[in-house]
């Protein structure tokens, strides 16, 4: 068996670079140690390295027409100016072809190899990159004609013959700009033409330098012969005369025209036609608004200019406008009165209703007892609607206009009744009055009546507040017994229904206490009386309270 050997290198200096080569050389492990050989571009043993100078030793491979520059372990080749490339490879560039040349905008530019050359065009001066134009006539290398502009140009010159001759300008001939229409003068003026020009004079009736000619103005200056009324237009060289509006002639001689007389006016149908001197004044008509040639209508009625009554209709006319009295009222329209239809008998109130007048008409009310509109009016069956107050034991028989009560006889008998008490001095300073009053249990349906009189509280100040029966409020009192009158005699009635239910104070009786209570706000004044009466009326009219007869 053959045995290892146990003496070869088992450490790769290499990649445990515990090896000395430089830093520009390669290290190889080996059998036996590691060896160094300097990298491509430098020179050495491996250990020492240095830069090798390829542009120098001349082992670069750039282009003849390139420029080799050293780096470091290489080098770099670029192409010299006036070749492209990567400078291993370069050639020519046409900067004529690529315009990089920087030959003057007036130069011609020649390509040669690695360069151009730049030359001025003819007419032009200069190295090619600045060019110059040649000014030909200042030089006076020029061909024109001796009547004749020279005028540089880049390159070159022209020539131009002056004015009033004509050519190309090397050879330059006189022209008629009176025959040809080219002179600049006035159309009012004469042409007569020179060797290279002309000459202008204005022509009779005008005034001026030939080139610009003014008309002489006859009209303007006075020197005419139209009449004074007469109007003057001037004309070229010349004047005519027009006789003004309202006059007749041939304008050196002028007459009025009456223009009323021969119906040539132009006024308005409703209008005045007043002759004057060359012409004439259109006056609209009274009742008629306008400039006189256009002559509308006033509306009286409605611009408020009428002279009707307020209570009369306005009709407005053609040129005026009538009056009418409205219905109600009469007169001429001028001056209307209320006609009184209730005194004339000329209203249409029925005959059971009350005829009361108003200013241009009148109002018709039914009658107490009648309903209706007051132009018709029916009886009112206060038995059949159950509005009377006759007793259940009685019998309602209904009347034109109002109804009767009766005790049904002889089964029932009549009691009807009335008492009459008095609270007096019921004032602001004592507001309350109290009355105790009874009455009999069979009266199934008594009522109390409240009447006021000789009343002295301000006007719309209600003077009695509220009634109480049994300190219990039976309400407000109407506005029925509010003084209308400052210290006017008034006696206001309102009726209020006594309670039937409260206890029996003796057998057949009931009692019922009073209450009258005058308003806090009541005001009292000295010319006034100073307190007021209070009438309680307790009772039934006749066939109100029925009873049984007597066996």
């Amino acid at each position: 068996m053959q045995m290892p050997d146990v003496c070869a290198d088992a450490v790769d200096e290499c990649a445990a670079a515990t090896h000395n080569c430089h830093a520009a050389a390669l290290c190889a492990d080996t059998a036996v140690g590691f060896q160094c050989a300097c990298n491509a571009g430098f020179s050495g043993d491996g250990i020492s390295c240095t830069n090798t100078d390829e542009c120098i030793v001349g082992t670069d491979n750039c282009h003849w027409a390139a420029t080799c520059t050293d780096t470091v372990g290489s080098f770099a080749c670029s192409c010299d100016i006036g070749f492209g490339g990567d400078g291993v490879a370069c050639a020519d560039v046409d900067e004529c072809a690529s315009a990089t040349h920087g030959c003057n905008v007036d130069a011609e530019c020649i390509n040669t190899v690695g360069s151009r050359v730049c030359v001025c065009r003819d007419g032009f001066s200069g190295d090619g990159l600045v060019c110059s134009n040649v000014d030909e006539c200042a030089a006076g290398t020029h061909n024109c004609h001796a009547d004749a502009l020279c005028l540089d140009t880049v390159p070159g010159f022209s020539c131009v013959c002056n004015a009033g001759l004509i050519g190309n300008g090397v050879s330059c001939t006189d022209v008629d700009e009176c025959s040809t229409g080219t002179h600049g003068c006035h159309w009012g003026a004469a042409c007569a033409n020179t060797v290279g020009s002309y000459v202008c004079s204005c022509a009779t009736g005008f005034s001026g330098d030939g080139l610009v000619c003014s008309n002489v103005d006859e009209c303007a200056a006075g020197t005419h012969s139209c009449h004074a009324e007469a109007l003057c237009f001037d004309t070229p060289g010349s004047y005519s005369c027009g006789c003004k509006t309202g006059f007749s002639g041939d304008g050196l001689l002028c007459a009025n025209v009456d223009e009323c007389a021969t119906a040539t006016h132009g006024c308005s149908v409703h209008a005045v036609c007043t002759d004057t001197v060359g012409s004439r004044l259109c006056t609209c008509a009274q009742g008629f608004i306008g400039n006189g040639f256009t002559c509308l209508d006033v509306d009286e009625c409605t611009t408020g200019t009428h002279n009707c009554h307020a209570q009369a209709q306005c009709n407005n006319t053609i040129g005026s406008h009538t009056c009418a009295c409205n219905t109600g009222f009469s007169g001429d329209g001028l001056v209307c009165s209320n006609v009184d239809e209730c005194a004339a008998g000329t209203h249409s109130c029925h005959a059971r209703a009350r005829c009361n007048d108003t200013i241009g008409s009148h109002v018709c009310s039914c009658n107490r007892g009648f309903s209706g509109d007051g132009l018709v009016c029916t009886d009112v069956d206060e038995c059949a609607v159950k509005a009377s107050d006759c007793s259940r034991y009685g019998t309602c028989t209904n009347t034109e206009g109002s109804f009767t009560c009766a005790c049904n006889t002889p089964a029932y008998i009549d009691v009807s009744w009335n008492v009459t008490q008095l609270c007096r001095s019921v004032s602001a300073v004592a507001p309350r009055c109290t009355l105790t009053i009874a009455y009999e249990t069979w009266k199934r349906f008594p009522t109390l009546t409240l009447a006021v009189a000789e009343t002295d509280f301000l006007e719309s100040n209600k003077f009695i507040s509220s009634v109480l029966l049994n300190n219990v409020s039976i309400g407000v009192v109407p506005d029925t017994l509010t003084q209308q009158d400052q210290c006017a005699l008034y006696t206001p009635v309102v009726t209020l229904a006594l309670p039937t239910d409260t206890p029996e104070v003796s057998p057949g009786w009931r009692r019922a206490t009073i209450h009258i209570e005058t308003s806090s706000a009541v005001q009292k004044r000295a010319a006034c009386a100073q307190s007021l009466d209070v009438r309680v009326i307790l009772g039934h009219t006749s066939g109100r309270s029925c009873i049984a007869a007597p066996v």
